[in-house]
């Protein structure tokens, strides 16, 4: 559950996150907000492929390997972007240079690999992704996809 908690005078009020406004459901289905979580609920056609499904992200550290399977329909990728966007909390390491940096090529690789696919497998390196997009930077693979149930 998401909750705020703000502290108002000695007392405590609670005000709900709406988890909506970061757009966890692939359209044609629609986020609805509910105290402390939320739901994908489709509207109209119940027979579009995506409708319902939840976008899941997946991180994977340099040196890694990416993998991504949907045993009951095949990968949609949405965005990929291999380089550094994040401080140390995500993939943590001592060189961290930058933290504004992406491979131009993220997308396209991991769509040309991934997309349309029951399973896939991707080595996180500089040399899948076209070069060092941040030299002296860990960098990390950020995946969000969904399953496509046909």
């Amino acid at each position: 559950m998401n909750y705020n908690f703000k502290e108002r005078t000695n007392r405590y009020t609670i005000s709900d996150i709406d988890e909506c406004s970061n757009d966890p459901c692939d359209e044609p289905s629609n986020c609805v907000n509910t105290p402390g979580s939320f739901e994908c609920i489709c509207y109209g056609q119940l027979m579009e492929p995506f409708c319902g499904a939840v976008k899941k992200t997946v991180i994977v550290c340099e040196g890694g390997k990416l993998e991504l399977r949907c045993p009951d329909g095949k990968i949609s990728i949405h965005e990929a972007v291999f380089g550094r966007t994040e401080g140390g909390n995500v993939c943590p390491h001592r060189q961290i240079k930058s933290t504004n940096c992406q491979s131009a090529s993220s997308l396209t690789e991991v769509r040309s690999k991934c997309d349309g696919q029951k399973s896939c497998s991707i080595t996180v390196s500089n040399g899948v992704f076209g070069g060092d997009p941040c030299p002296g930077t860990y960098k990390y693979l950020e995946v969000t996809f969904t399953c496509v149930v046909q």
